[in-house]
């Protein structure tokens, strides 16, 4: 009699260690797949910022360097108009030269 009691009492401890394991399992599961959806989300923002950052910095350096294309175009312009352009001295070939340079500069732009 005292040996079934035992039995009893430990298959039902057995039982609880085995529902307390599943319990600690299945709660360590959802805790893996919910720091895993927390590192995708991290990453899916930080690559849509970097994404971001790379367009805006793409904009800016095309911002920049338009700037200085147009600066260094005005201000060439200004010396072939100024020197070269109206210089008595400048031979009608040069000239037409120059012109056909600047042209070509500005159409391409």
């Amino acid at each position: 009699m005292q040996f079934l009691q035992v039995q009893t009492q430990t298959g039902k401890m057995k039982l609880e260690y085995l529902r307390r394991r599943e319990e600690r399992e299945e709660k360590e599961m959802f805790q893996r797949r919910e720091m895993e959806r927390i590192k995708l989300e991290r990453e899916a923002a930080e690559f849509e910022h970097s994404k971001q950052s790379a367009n805006i910095k793409q904009k800016a350096d095309r911002a920049i360097v338009s700037t200085f294309v147009s600066s260094w175009s005005e201000k060439k312009l200004d010396f072939v108009d100024q020197e070269l352009l109206t210089n008595s001295n400048v031979d009608n070939s040069v000239k037409h030269a120059a012109s056909e340079f600047l042209k070509r500069l500005f159409t391409t732009d």
